[in-house]
């Protein structure tokens, strides 16, 4: 069947293209196949775009310009020139070689050129052929022109062999306007380490399914949400519709933010090579497609500091402001729209304040789509409702609402991402039931409570029903978690635990582990990351471990402390960093170490969402490390959960009790520091007066050395 790919609102109005449109379905009905409505993977030198590329397993693409004119409207019209509404315009058969050459080109680098040939077809399906050949004589007489007379077989151009699977997939990759595949001067024939394994998935032949072509390529006339979890594209996906809008319209100002800032190399790298893909390789306007992150810094502009400046205001940095009052701020001042369009990625981490500048930021509709990470955090596992983002009006209605039909066009306002390419099945679904306390010896902390909720994340319900104490059966289908890395290389467990003594073994464990990876197994240092799950070890865990690395000659970095704060991935170079400045970020390797401090009595529920970022950073092997009897319960917790997969099996928990567990974390962080000031005061009696050690009661003070003699301390 031909799927369709409605880009742009305009084919709600636009009669004379959905004429073709059913004319392309009624003669490929049994094709597989997709057709798309003005996308710019090709364009004449002028900018325009064809109204129809289609493309086939079963026929040669086609290229399909539509033109809306009836016959009165045209005036002149011959090989050299056309006049419409006495109007002089180049004649259209001109687009037709130009878009014939631009995807005879695209082909060529694909190395399809010999199996496909382009057929380029005029669309006139207000005009029959006869009325115009009498006004006209034979100006279109060696065209291949679509009448209103209904000669859809004007559209057969049928291949003597159906194209292969490896050929479909690489015409997929040219539709899509992604970039050439990698090629590799080694080409990997056997996978025998975790390096060829990589270099396998690298030069793999990689298309968006059909959810995330259409938030790459549907631009949508007004706000819109994208919604998914880590890893199903987001990021990409945003910056390949950054260069789609500014291919379409070069003049218009686009502003692409974020929140984490490492994300600004990876950000404007893709957008590059997304544009000059389409573009004989010329560079973005890069003053009219803006990257900046959300709140800048002293070396990097950002929305709020060229905000400020502006408004010729101060802007504030941490640690003397929160960025949530930076925006609070910068509301108070009048802000002036400059933005065509918007793109906001990492939406989950930034505060509501910051949308209501963008709002202000940007022109009627206010064309601003944000991508929102479902579960990225676990933090909050509601998404917030548009008007609580950007507010209301002075009569109180919502500024910015989802609710009502889709845009024109088919263009959904709130777009879900089901199918999450960058975690293998097993290292997801792990850090979902660690992150929710699923198997946890304590029960859920956290949990989605309604069948929609886990729907929207890719999973199926087996069995039970979302009440307390019922028994749930959920299972995640193969097909929404595609990455197949334990089926390339089956030499190494995906997810593997790993107890040490203390922290200088775990330590020592992890720096022979990556010295293996880069001399045995091949990887690339660069591929390779370690995350503290304990952020208040960074400086006691990875001075060390760089030290244990350079013994190993192993370079190694560690951003914000020896590197840039964005720094990340850098060739040649491990990346050891927190699980904030991991976020945004990924890797084939990841070390995660002190996962002990899951267990952290004080940080329960803020240690399981730092331990899910963690996870969901690995697009394959996962090493988890930490040591002492909290590990030993971390990795029975975690036996279990993998007993199960991949399947979760759980019983429902009363919310009302889940609810109560971030008060029950104030009062423990209370008790501890009473429990800290009682220990002071007791030291302070010791050592001021000894004797007064005799006084208090001997029992408490037995039952106290018994508990210290059974810590680990």
């Amino acid at each position: 069947m031909l799927q369709f790919v409605v880009t742009l609102s305009d084919y709600a109005e636009d009669e004379p293209s959905q004429i073709i449109k059913k004319w392309l379905q009624e003669h490929f009905k049994d094709v597989e196949g997709i057709c798309y409505y003005k996308y710019p993977l090709i364009k004449n030198d002028k900018g325009a775009v064809p109204e129809f590329t289609v493309f086939t397993r079963t026929h040669n693409p086609l290229i399909i310009r539509c033109l809306p004119y009836q016959l009165e409207e045209i005036d002149y019209a011959d090989e050299a020139a056309w006049v419409v509404n006495d109007d002089a315009i180049d004649p259209p058969t001109w687009d037709l070689e130009s878009f014939q050459r631009g995807l005879q080109k695209q082909l060529r680098i694909e190395m399809l050129f010999h199996r496909l040939k382009p057929k380029a077809i005029l669309a006139l399906p207000l005009i029959s052929q006869k009325a115009f050949e009498d006004n006209f004589d034979h100006s279109l007489e060696n065209v291949n022109v679509l009448w209103a007379g209904h000669n859809i077989d004007i559209l057969n151009s049928p291949l003597e062999q159906e194209l292969t699977e490896e050929e479909w997939n690489c015409t997929n990759t040219i539709s899509q306007g992604l970039p050439p595949r990698k090629s590799s001067s080694d080409p990997v024939i056997e996978v025998t380490t975790l390096g060829t394994a990589i270099r396998k998935l690298d030069t793999q032949i990689r298309s968006l399914d059909m959810e995330q072509l259409k938030a790459a390529t549907q631009i949508a006339p007004g706000p819109q949400r994208i919604r998914g979890l880590a890893g199903t594209g987001k990021t990409v996906l945003l910056a390949m519709r950054a260069a789609n809008i500014h291919l379409l319209y070069p003049q218009s100002k686009i502003l692409f933010t974020f929140h984490t800032r490492s994300l600004y190399t990876q950000a404007k790298a893709l957008i590059r090579e997304f544009y000059q893909t389409r573009s004989n390789g010329e560079d973005p306007n890069w003053d009219n497609l803006q990257i900046m992150h959300s709140w800048g810094a002293q070396d990097r502009p950002g929305v709020y500091s060229e905000l400020c400046l502006r408004q010729q205001e101060r802007s504030l940095s941490w640690p003397n402001a929160s960025f949530q009052n930076c925006c609070v701020k910068a509301l108070k001042s009048p802000i002036d729209p400059i933005y065509d369009y918007i793109l906001v990625d990492e939406a989950q981490d930034l505060p509501k304040e910051f949308f209501q500048i963008l709002y202000k930021l940007s022109y009627d509709p206010h064309r601003i789509y944000w991508a929102y990470d479902e579960l990225q955090s676990l933090s909050s596992l509601e998404i917030p409702k548009p008007e609580d983002l950007f507010g209301k009006n002075e009569k109180g209605q919502p500024l910015v609402s989802l609710s009502g039909d889709d845009y024109p066009g088919g263009i959904e306002k709130d777009f879900v991402l089901h199918r999450s390419y960058r975690c293998p099945q097993e290292v997801l679904m792990l850090a979902h039931a660690l992150g929710l306390g699923l198997y946890g010896s304590r029960g859920c902390l956290q949990m989605l409570t309604d069948r929609g909720s886990w729907a929207s994340i890719g999973y199926e319900i087996e069995s039970g029903q979302f009440q307390v104490g019922e028994d749930i059966v959920i299972s995640r289908p193969i097909q929404n978690s595609p990455n197949r890395v334990a089926e390339i290389y089956k030499g190494q467990d995906v997810v593997t635990i790993s107890i040490l003594a203390n922290i200088d073994e775990e330590l020592d464990w992890i720096a022979q582990s990556i010295y293996n990876d880069i001399g045995t197994e091949d990887v690339a240092p660069e591929q390779i990351v370690v995350i503290t799950l304990n952020n208040k070890k960074v400086r006691d865990y990875f001075i060390p471990l760089k030290t244990r690395l350079q013994a190993y000659n192993v370079t190694s970095i560690i951003p914000g402390i020896d590197a840039q704060k964005e720094a990340f991935a850098e060739p040649g170079k491990v990346t050891l960093t927190t699980v904030y400045r991991a976020k945004g970020n990924e890797a084939y390797v990841v070390y995660i170490l002190g996962f002990d401090y899951l267990y952290d009595y004080l940080g329960e529920i803020a240690t399981r969402n730092q331990a899910f970022t963690s996870i969901t950073r690995s697009k394959a092997w996962v090493r988890i490390t930490g040591s002492g009897v909290k590990m030993k319960n971390v990795k029975d917790e975690i036996d279990r959960i993998m007993a199960d997969f991949p399947k979760f099996k759980f019983s429902f928990p009363d919310m009302l009790h889940i609810r109560s567990l971030d008060s029950e974390g104030s009062k423990r962080r209370n008790a501890v520091r009473g429990g800290d000031k009682s220990l002071k005061n007791l030291i302070d009696l010791a050592e001021t007066t000894p004797e007064a050690l005799d006084a208090l009661d001997t029992e408490s003070l037995k039952k106290f050395k018994e508990m210290l003699n059974k810590m680990e301390i």
